[in-house]
């Protein structure tokens, strides 16, 4: 304290101590609502944004996520066997024979004339399809002959006409055992040549041929009679196909070669005078007569 002047210290009163209480605020009065007139409210906010949001790509896309689209691919459907005979072809094979050459799974396609004269390769093989493909149709293409099982499970050869679908096939060979293949129909519609493997025990095909009108088959090849065994004879009379005048018959056979392999030969319709046209050294098989002028 300083000194008064007395020198004694002086007192000094402590000034008043305002109250450690707040002060009260003043109350807020709302009027009441003048009569009329909407009581006030407050404005309610959405709960959730308005719209839908944008979905957010990522600015990468890890390649094992990345599944890409496949563009469908058409599944190609084959073209059925009329498809294929309805194709034309060159009027320069008419009359010519096609036939395969060298190994069964990698052949080639040659020409020949029906003297055996003017050999050559053929450079459109497709051609070669076409004609095996006509071979197995009536002329107009109103009947087609194929090969399927009986109810045996035998191998036969049928007709079916094409002009009647829903009309049952007409059954052409009549195995017991083994089986037939390879037909092909006559240029003038009477007949039906055809192979047959009769399940014998030497294992020896013949050419057949069906008459429409004997309703029966012919033999037209024996080989039996040449085949005592193995390393004699010939095995394979195959393939036939018809002239275009109907007379004779282009087949393959291994008659004089044993099994080796085959050559082209020719017989008249009735399986007279058989003739080979080969070289005597190619393997030759599947021949086919152009007969068909476009």
């Amino acid at each position: 304290m300083p000194p008064g002047p007395t020198g004694a210290p002086t007192s000094l009163s402590p000034s008043p101590t305002r109250s450690q209480t707040p002060e009260p605020l003043p109350t807020l009065v709302i009027p009441s609502p003048i009569s009329g007139l909407p009581s006030p409210t407050l404005a309610t906010l959405p709960s959730s944004p308005v719209g839908t949001p944008t979905p957010t790509l990522p600015l990468v896309i890890p390649l094992a996520s990345v599944t890409p689209v496949p563009t469908p691919i058409p599944t190609p459907v084959p073209p059925s066997a009329l498809e294929i005979a309805r194709r034309p072809l060159p009027a320069a094979l008419y009359n010519k024979i096609l036939f395969q050459v060298g190994p069964r799974n990698d052949s080639k396609v040659w020409v020949i004339d029906p003297n055996g004269a003017n050999v050559g390769l053929l450079t459109r093989p497709e051609l070669f399809v076409i004609a095996k493909a006509r071979d197995a149709f009536s002329p107009g293409f109103i009947k087609q002959a194929y090969n399927a099982p009986d109810p045996n499970g035998v191998l036969q050869v049928w007709s079916q006409d094409l002009y009647h679908p829903q009309s049952l096939p007409q059954q052409l060979s009549f195995l017991r055992k083994g089986y037939a293949y390879a037909p092909a129909w006559s240029p003038d519609d009477k007949k039906v040549a055809y192979v047959v493997n009769d399940g014998a025990p030497l294992p020896v095909q013949e050419i057949y041929v069906w008459d429409w009108d004997a309703k029966k088959s012919l033999r037209l090849t024996d080989s039996t009679g040449n085949n005592t065994g193995y390393g004699t004879g010939w095995w394979w009379n195959q393939f036939p196909s018809w002239s275009p005048d109907g007379k004779q018959i282009v087949y393959s056979s291994d008659r004089g070669h044993d099994a080796k392999f085959s050559e082209i030969w020719i017989m008249n319709a009735d399986g007279s005078d058989p003739r080979c046209i080969g070289n005597g050294i190619w393997d030759a098989y599947n021949p086919v007569w152009i007969k068909w002028k476009e």
